[in-house]
């Protein structure tokens, strides 16, 4: 088991974000976390990274207790360094890790497996919204961390260039074989890419959903998909009693 979740709670000033989740992600696995604002999806996966410490609970990473770096992190916003070229970024995690020798050769193929070898040397600011996104993926995968979690990434990108992006990563993570968990409020895009989907609760339980699309999955809304968003958006939208 690639991410393990057991009774996690933390709060902010005393006020409550997650009480007592549970999650599991198996290894090779594609998850999506989605639920209302406020529930504490990305909270899950700052706490998964190491970036927060729990009030209660375990989390652990391929058995083992998890620690900052444990997992390849991928936040909301791309955080590319304006200052440093794609190739320089792309390194970043290496220099830390005083790896960035070895990485180079690697980086390099990403770069040609992606078309964006020819961008190597150039600066955030040059390149398009997808791209810059490209490069902070690619980024997150040099990390060489088997569980990858990406908060929110496709966000703020364009309906057009969110699909080709849903497409480019889906095929990534095929030929990767890692473990990748999704928080997202993109209902059609937790369907598009998961195996499974997690629909978190504001008193901290979840529901299951399976996403039984054989892959390589449609772009377009299909009836088998379109029923698939209904039942999640019902579990969102549904009031306990």
């Amino acid at each position: 088991m690639s991410l393990e979740i057991k009774e996690l709670s933390y709060s902010i000033k005393k006020k409550r974000i997650l009480s007592n989740v549970s999650l599991q992600a198996m290894d090779g696995e594609f998850l999506s976390i989605v639920g209302k604002s406020g529930t504490g999806k990305s909270t899950i996966l700052k706490l998964a990274a190491g970036l927060l410490t729990p009030d209660h609970g375990s989390i652990t990473i391929q058995e083992t207790a998890t620690s900052l770096g444990a997992a390849g992190f991928m936040p909301q916003k791309d955080l590319l360094m304006p200052w440093r070229t794609v190739f320089d970024n792309l390194l970043l995690a290496a220099e830390i890790q005083k790896k960035k020798q070895q990485k180079r050769q690697e980086a390099e193929m990403w770069l040609q497996r992606v078309g964006l070898f020819e961008y190597r040397d150039a600066y955030p600011h040059e390149l398009s919204g997808g791209m810059r996104q490209r490069v902070a993926f690619l980024r997150t995968i040099l990390t060489g961390k088997e569980v990858l979690l990406l908060d929110e990434p496709f966000g703020a990108l364009d309906a057009m260039t969110k699909k080709e992006m849903h497409t480019w990563i889906s095929s990534l993570w095929q030929e990767l074989n890692k473990t990748i968990v999704l928080v997202t409020h993109d209902l059609f895009e937790a369907v598009f890419l998961s195996d499974r989907v997690m629909v978190l609760h504001e008193n901290g339980t979840m529901d299951e959903v399976k996403i039984d699309v054989p892959r390589p999955r449609s772009k377009q809304m299909t009836p088998e998909i379109a029923e698939l968003m209904n039942t999640l958006e019902s579990m969102i939208t549904h009031e306990e009693n």
